[in-house]
This record gives structure tokens, C-alpha cells and sequence, in this order.
């Protein structure tokens, strides 16, 4: 279906087209909504449409997992992630699809893609914009190769981690002295670019960090690429 212009060295295959019910497991009917109310205090991630919501004494899942928004204004909205990975034991309320990924296919890969998506086109909400399970079973996904997808997944481990470093640190600002990355009311917001030279400086407050770029990862013999974080959203 077609090629990426920028790969891991040594990878040439096409991608191919697929429908994300192809390679993935919905697990809708094992996740289950607490009300405020009967949720008792514990040590486990309550996960809703954005992250985690709460943390509560009991779990329902006890591995990796896709999560994909179900509703909410976010998904056109976007100010926050509305795919993201689970891990370790964990409950999801009915606001989140719960997607396993199908053999040959890699957790982190999937996400990212999900990630990526306009999901206008898919909103099926009137009011409230929603994802419902049949339209999710639609959405085209570009795949290669087990292999490739693993390459691509642990990168973008590798940046996340690098990511998660920099959220420790107070980053400066250039209107004010300092802006810590976590205090209420305001959150920090991470863009991967690559080659996107010309919409770099979108927002004003911008600030970029450098990335090193694996010496398989080219485009034309130079290794491109930088992560950026900024507040407040686009």
C-alpha cells in the first residue's frame, strides 16, 4: 500500500492497509465503570477516556494493553492523549475501548498510530463526540512487518523514557522565569516532528529539546528529529 519516506535502515517492505479490527481484540465487555461513590482507595490505576482517574483497591486487567478514547470532547478536541498504553494491574471504566493487540502486531506501535489520527471523520456523537466499536473496527491502519513495528515501538519507548526525564525538570519559559512541569491547572504537551521543518513554530511558548536519532533511522544519510515540549494547547 505504500512506503514511509523515513525507515530503520534495512527495512524495505511495503505497509499494508488494515482495518484496526484486523489487528486488534476489543475487550470492551470485561471493563466496568465504579461511581464515585462505591469506589474504595487503593493502590491500582482507574483508568477513564484521557488516563487514569482514580486509583481503587480492586483491578480488572493484569497486563499491556491499548486503551482508545470512547468519548468525550477530546477526541476532536485533543488537549490530551486519547490513545494510550496500560500496564500492570489496573480497572478501565466504559469511557475507554481496552484493545489487545493480535499476534504480529506490536502494543506501542498500534498506539502511536491510533495516536496520530484525526478522528473527526469518525465521531459518531451528536452532542458529545464519540468513537463507537463499530466505527473503530474501521479505522485503516498503516502496518509493516512484525519486526519493523517492533524498531518502531521501542523507539518511541526510548523517547518516552526521555520524555518522562524531562517532565522532572523545570523548563524555562520564555515570558516568564520558570514553569514546573506538574502543578495544577496546567499540563505539558509533547510533539514528536520529523522533517516538519516549516509548521515547527506553531506555538509561541514553544520549547525544543534534541533527540538522539538512531544511526539506522535516516533520511538521505542525515539523522533528522527533535521532540518539543510546550504548555497550554495549540
Amino acid at each position: 500500500m505504500g512506503k514511509p519516506e523515513i525507515r530503520f535502515k534495512g527495512y524495505t517492505d511495503e505497509w499494508e492497509q488494515r482495518k484496526l479490527d484486523d489487528v486488534v481484540e476489543f475487550l470492551d465487555t470485561m471493563r466496568k465503570p465504579l461511581e464515585g461513590a462505591k469506589r474504595a482507595s487503593g493502590p491500582y490505576p482507574y483508568y477513564g477516556a484521557s488516563g487514569i482517574v482514580d486509583y481503587v483497591d480492586g483491578y480488572l486487567f493484569d497486563e499491556e494493553l491499548v486503551l482508545l478514547s470512547e468519548d468525550g470532547a477530546n477526541i476532536t478536541d485533543r488537549n490530551y492523549p486519547v490513545c494510550f498504553l496500560a500496564s500492570g494491574k489496573y480497572w478501565v471504566n466504559n469511557h475507554a475501548h481496552v484493545l489487545r493487540t493480535k499476534k504480529e502486531n506490536e502494543n506501542n506501535f498500534i498506539c502511536n498510530s491510533l495516536e496520530r489520527k484525526d478522528y473527526t471523520q469518525y465521531n459518531t456523537g451528536m452532542a458529545m463526540p464519540k468513537l463507537n466499536k463499530e466505527t473503530c473496527r474501521k479505522i485503516p491502519v498503516l502496518c509493516p512487518a512484525f519486526e519493523e513495528q517492533q524498531k518502531i515501538g521501542d523507539y518511541f519507548r526510548s523517547l518516552d523514557h526521555l520524555i518522562t526525564l524531562h517532565q522532572r525538570k523545570p523548563i524555562p519559559h520564555p515570558n516568564h522565569p520558570t514553569i514546573h512541569t506538574k502543578h495544577k491547572g496546567e499540563e505539558k504537551y509533547v510533539r514528536i516532528r520529523v522533517n516538519d521543518r516549516e509548521k515547527i513554530n506553531r506555538t509561541a511558548n514553544l520549547r525544543r529539546f534534541p533527540v538522539d536519532i538512531p544511526g539506522g533511522f535516516k533520511d538521505g544519510g542525515r539523522s533528522v528529529g527533535e521532540f518539543q515540549i510546550y504548555s497550554g494547547a495549540e
